[in-house]
């Protein structure tokens, strides 16, 4: 895009700079083009571990920039450090077609959760290398706007493992002909894993409350990795009540 390529911005900041400050609402994404930085967690006691460290080429605050949620994680940079900033403002002037950069944004996203996940052995534990390269090729990222739904009650069809990495979302059964709120989902929880599994229809409606980022594993390819590794659907069947993005926080 010319008009966002025009409004980014070089900036060369020092040892120690904070580029992303937990618990701040966006304002821009950055791309590291050189130098290292260092992520930081803090915990609900106040004390700070490091998370990660994040190399030339990465991006910095994609994902409060998509969701409009607070930074997870505070980046500071480690020696000299060169970074493009976009600011957010670019991205809202883009109008219909910001669209697109998010969904680019939400892809970046979802590629490099989903290698964590798996390299780290979060998502299915131990896997041949092959079949996780395989599974990290398979995942697919959906970016949702408030009100998609993206689980109906009863569908038996385009069924898949979703996990929220990002949002808000409701679900929903029917009792007595009347819908219930069962539950919120957030960031880490997963979504359609018994239905994919067992085949069968899905028991609640699951609707995005406002903009939420997924990572998607849909039935068609999950059923072709079972086929050349079957001790991928005992893993599936084991997720259960996970929250697998608990230890994950890298996405500042």
């Amino acid at each position: 895009f010319v008009e966002v390529a025009k409004a980014t911005t070089l900036r060369r900041v020092p040892d120690g700079f904070v580029l992303v400050e937990q618990g701040e609402v966006a304002s821009a994404v950055q791309l590291l083009v050189t130098g290292l930085a260092r992520t930081l967690h803090r915990t609900d006691d106040g004390l700070e571990r490091e998370a990660g460290i994040c190399g030339e080429g990465e991006i910095l605050g994609e994902m409060a920039l998509l969701t409009g949620s607070p930074r997870r994680t505070t980046v500071v940079a480690r020696g000299r450090v060169n970074v493009l900033e976009i600011p957010e403002s670019v991205v809202t002037d883009l109008g219909e077609r910001a669209h697109e950069l998010r969904q680019a944004l939400a892809r970046q996203i979802c590629e490099r959760t989903v290698e964590q996940l798996v390299r780290g052995q979060r998502l299915f534990g131990h896997l041949e290398p092959a079949t996780e390269s395989a599974l990290i090729e398979a995942f697919e990222a959906r970016l949702l706007e408030a009100g998609e739904i993206i689980i109906s009650e009863g569908q038996a069809e385009e069924l898949a493992l979703h996990v929220i990495l990002d949002g808000l979302v409701s679900v929903v059964v029917t009792r007595d002909g009347q819908p219930h709120e069962v539950a919120r989902l957030r960031e880490g929880d997963l979504l359609g894993e018994i239905s994919l599994v067992r085949r069968a229809p899905a028991t609640a409606t699951c609707r995005a409350v406002r903009r939420t980022v997924l990572m998607s594993l849909t039935a068609d390819a999950f059923n072709g990795l079972v086929m050349d590794a079957p001790s991928l659907a005992d893993a599936m069947a084991q997720l259960g009540d996970r929250r697998i993005l608990d230890n994950i926080f890298t996405l500042a």
